[in-house]
């Protein structure tokens, strides 16, 4: 895929309990699970939630990062681009040459927290120390930002498991989610189940009766054949995503609701029913993903 250029393979990342995304940020699909787990370990190291100030680049910013912090000379320059040689202006930071940053592969990220502050800052340490397993590395020592952080296959350690992952980004519900379409996607899962996404607040289920729902009409929906093992994970993801209230139906029996981003036992029925008859999206899961979530948002 060429550097800078918008393809499936960069997916959005999102604030949890312990990563705080700066405005919308986007990443390599192979890094995002990695970007996760180093932010919870830094949470639990340090009590902070890990800043993502910037992730992936389009090569357009590349250009406007590289043309600010650099000038045009006609003889004696660093940098051969775009036919012309370039040295940095004074005072300004480096920027790799439009179509070679890695913020354009979305493999590096900016980072804050204080990691940012300096190279000898504590959390700065701390990271290195939680993270270097997982692939991260940074880079940016070898040109003065302690704040580019890179992350590489070759240097993973611990590897997450990538496709059970409940964060594992699915292209079109990320661009349903964010509202970059607007469209219905329809989900169809090969055990027969169906949900209906009809916007970034709101899940539906109904399976096999998908053309009968109100919310289609007139609408061009967007249909996703699915494997069943794939059901549950999209839909917990989706409301996650959504940021509305979410009853959890959890396997073996038990209720659980999602509010303002806190987690609830729900024992009484009565709520139960009332949170049905309101609309509140019900999500099944199972009692591992219950269990992490408890985690998360304790």
């Amino acid at each position: 895929m060429a550097n800078g250029v918008l393809n499936d393979d960069i997916v959005f990342v999102h604030s949890s309990s312990t990563l705080d995304v700066r405005g919308t940020q986007r990443i390599h699909r192979d890094v995002l699970p990695y970007l996760i787990e180093a932010a919870g370990r830094f949470y639990a190291r340090t009590g902070q939630r890990l800043v993502l100030a910037e992730g992936w680049r389009s090569i357009e910013t590349q250009e406007s990062y590289f043309r600010d912090r650099y000038r045009q000379v006609k003889v004696g320059g660093a940098i051969y681009w775009a036919s012309a040689w370039w040295v940095k202006r004074a005072g300004k930071a480096a920027a790799a040459k439009p179509g070679e940053s890695n913020h354009g592969d979305g493999v590096a990220g900016d980072l804050w927290s204080g990691i940012d502050a300096s190279f000898k800052s504590a959390e700065h340490k701390a990271f290195a120390e939680i993270a270097a397993d997982l692939g991260w590395y940074c880079e940016g020592a070898n040109f003065g930002e302690p704040w580019h952080w890179k992350w590489e296959r070759a240097r993973v350690r611990t590897r997450i498991n990538v496709a059970s992952s409940d964060y594992t980004p699915i292209p079109e519900l990320e661009r349903a989610l964010t509202k970059e379409v607007d469209t219905v996607i329809i989900l169809h899962s090969s055990d027969g189940q169906g949900a209906l996404v009809p916007d970034a607040g709101h899940v539906a289920f109904a399976p096999g009766e998908e053309g009968s729902m109100k919310v289609l009409q007139g609408a061009a929906p967007l249909v996703l054949e699915i494997p069943a093992s794939l059901h549950r994970r999209i839909l917990l993801q989706v409301a996650l995503r959504s940021g509305s209230r979410v009853l959890f139906l959890v396997d073996g029996g038990g209720y659980a609701l999602l509010e303002d981003r806190k987690l609830s036992v729900v024992t009484d029925m009565n709520t139960v029913n009332a949170l049905t008859e309101a609309q509140v999206a019900t999500v099944p899961i199972s009692g591992a993903q219950f269990d992490a979530l408890a985690k998360d948002f304790a």
